[in-house]
């Protein structure tokens, strides 16, 4: 689906952003200082584009609806 871009910044901080405007939508702020300081952090979208996984790579996984941005 190529509505949305995700990164992570080196802070831990992930971004959505609107593929078509380049506009970030939504930030989350690392859930710990810890996360603040993984380096391969996990990001993947559904198959449908519909929801988002995010983790550092050694903590729990979180899956986020894209329409509403809960968990």
């Amino acid at each position: 689906d190529l509505r949305w871009v995700a990164t992570c910044a080196g802070s831990g901080t992930i971004t959505l952003w609107a593929a078509a405007t380049g506009k970030a939508v939504w930030t989350l702020p690392p859930r710990s200082k810890r996360d603040a300081t993984v380096d391969s952090p996990i990001l993947e979208f559904s198959p449908d584009g519909k929801r988002l996984a995010t983790a550092p790579s050694d903590s729990e996984v979180e899956v986020w609806d894209l329409a509403t941005i809960t968990k």
